[in-house]
């Protein structure tokens, strides 16, 4: 797994990281992969990885980040992001990725990836939701953003139900 900062900067740690970021990138969506040359912006690895494919991951971090410090900068950080996805990637049918992130006249993937619905969208809605909408002491999510139920010990009924298991 590649350590994206989400905007571009060079992290030294991902708070540092997260609370420098200005996207380097003319969209505000960050490219596939990157690499930090001189100073701190970044810049694609290589000229065929300067596109979007509606990856979840960064507003990920920005819904966890807002769980643990309630810092309004990562809810104020995923609106902007929801409305780069909104400008720069809806199509007639939903929405579609960008193949330069750096063109102010993107050109689109012609593919809206399964990963967008079942994870950036989730993490979008979860973002701006409540922290009693799966409190993470009674739910952890696995690599695809599918919340799984935490068993305490002396408490084997999942939560919201009755039932033992």
């Amino acid at each position: 797994m590649k350590l994206q900062c989400p905007t571009g900067h060079a992290p030294a740690s991902l708070p540092a990281c997260l609370s420098l970021c200005v996207p380097p990138a003319v969209l505000k969506l960050g490219p596939e992969a990157f690499k930090f040359d001189s100073g701190l912006e970044a810049v694609a690895v290589r000229q065929n990885e300067k596109y979007y494919i509606l990856r979840p991951e960064v507003i990920e971090t920005y819904w966890y980040m807002w769980r643990f410090t309630h810092d309004p900068k990562y809810r104020q950080w995923g609106w902007e992001a929801a409305q780069a996805i909104d400008k720069y990637c809806r199509v007639s049918g939903g929405f579609s990725g960008v193949k330069d992130v750096y063109s102010s006249n993107p050109t689109y993937d012609d593919v809206q990836q399964s990963f967008f619905l079942a994870e950036t969208l989730k993490y979008l809605y979860l973002l701006f939701s409540g922290d009693d909408l799966l409190p993470l002491e009674n739910w952890v999510f696995n690599t695809e953003a599918h919340p799984l139920p935490v068993l305490h010990q002396g408490n084997l009924t999942l939560p919201g139900t009755n039932a033992l298991r």
